[in-house]
């Protein structure tokens, strides 16, 4: 079942970066709808998306430490992490991945 979110970009970026807390926490159901929508956004993307997504959002490194484990420059990182996020916000909210 697939269902409409109302996710503001801010929220994404929260929900990427705070994933290690959210993923061990066990207080309310909503926690678990969210790593569920956060998971099926990732799944989304493409893997260049989700290189950055991971590397900078999930594990919190810098564009500049990020970029020799892509291969790409850190400007290109950026790039590629600002775009997931606007993709998985765009998922997240009911659009079908491409």
């Amino acid at each position: 079942m697939w269902r409409k979110g109302s996710y503001s970009i801010e929220e994404v970026t929260a929900l990427v970066e705070g994933y290690e807390e959210l993923r061990w926490c066990d207080t309310k159901a909503w926690i678990l709808v969210r790593l569920i929508d956060l998971r099926r956004a990732m799944a989304g993307l493409t893997r260049e998306h989700q290189e950055a997504v991971v590397l900078c959002g999930l594990h919190g490194l810098s564009t500049r430490v990020a970029s020799p484990y892509i291969g790409v420059s850190h400007t290109t990182v950026a790039k590629r992490y600002n775009q997931g996020l606007q993709k998985m916000q765009k998922i997240m909210n009911g659009e079908r991945p491409e």
